[in-house]
């Protein structure tokens, strides 16, 4: 992880006075396909400027692994090759929580729904389906689909069935987020905003009001179900209009990895945990599970909390949201 000036410490700047809104430094861009934006406190102009150039840094390195738009990411060519050699401790990390996640959601989360994504890119055209075909393409695709088949050894990944394929889409902004807060922390940082995919909130604003996310309603997006606090947790929302196949926005991005069907029960699902990787992935899965086991799943993960929109308006909360 590069190294990071020393930052202001304990909402002091460094000639003792106390931060505010005149010290918030920030950067906007693109990071993963996703409209991004980071806000760090800083006493010192030039401090703070450095310290977004060294997380932009940290977002080219996670896209050089995880971006599917690059041909030449790892993740582009384990799905191009079945496997990847001598490829950086964060790839196979990632992995290994994907795998841990994909335990803790009954298979719920899985990232190796990338052929599900081609199937459908495929097939569905923007005012119309050939249903029956679909169903025989999913059908065909989903001896190719789970994360047992992956393996992960200490320098390498390999597909184990022929024609799979992985997506991190699910996961690998949250995991983003999460680096960047640690590089933040490194630098001594402890007031800061990333909006990288996912959010995290670390500490508080400089006016010592809590960074706060409103979750906006499915269907009035200019109006909020809920406004979460984030004081050192993050907080990610999926939902089904995030990515449509067609107009009528019935054939979705988030999919059931155990039928191979779009999740049809919400509208969205906003997941609050200590881990913005972890938010991210929660968010995917619970979007296509049964509200019960939803419920049960959040109950087994401490610091977890959920807010969930049906698609008939109904509103379910539980945990620490």
């Amino acid at each position: 992880m590069p190294g990071l000036a020393v930052a202001s410490r304990h909402g002091l700047a460094q000639d003792g006075r106390a931060l505010g809104l005149q010290d918030l430094h920030s950067w906007r861009g693109v990071a993963l396909g996703a409209d991004a934006r980071i806000q760090v406190a800083h006493g010192e102009a030039g401090e703070g400027l450095e310290i977004l150039r060294q997380c932009q840094v940290e977002i080219e390195t996670i896209e050089a692994l995880f971006s599917l738009h690059r041909g030449d990411s790892t993740i582009s060519r384990l799905n191009a090759e079945g496997i990847v050699t001598n490829v950086p401790e964060s790839f196979l990390d990632l992995l290994r929580v994907s795998k841990h996640l994909h335990a803790a959601t009954s298979g719920y989360f899985d990232p190796s729904v990338q052929p599900l994504w081609q199937v459908y890119a495929a097939t569905v055209k923007p005012d119309s389906a050939d249903e029956k075909n679909l169903r025989d393409k999913i059908l065909e695709c989903q001896g190719r689909i789970g994360l047992h088949h992956v393996e992960v050894t200490a320098d390498s990944a390999i597909l184990r069935k022929s024609g799979m394929a992985l997506t991190m889409n699910g996961i690998a902004q949250g995991y983003l987020t999460d680096r960047i807060v640690a590089l933040l922390r490194a630098g001594g940082i402890r007031t800061a905003l990333v909006e990288t995919g996912e959010t995290y909130g670390l500490g508080n604003h400089p006016t010592e009001r809590k960074w706060r996310l409103g979750v906006p309603d499915p269907k009035a997006p200019t109006q909020v179900t809920r406004v979460v606090s984030l004081e050192d947790r993050a907080v990610a929302t999926s939902a089904p209009s995030g990515t449509v196949f067609d107009r009528a926005g019935r054939f979705h991005h988030l999919f059931n990895p155990h039928t191979g069907r779009c999740a049809s029960q919400y509208s969205s699902v906003t997941v609050a945990a200590p881990s913005a990787a972890v938010a991210d992935a929660l968010s995917t899965a619970f979007s296509a599970m049964p509200r019960n086991l939803v419920l049960d799943t959040v109950k087994a993960l401490p610091g977890v909390g959920i807010h969930m929109v049906g698609t008939d308006g109904t509103i379910t909360e539980s945990g620490a949201i």
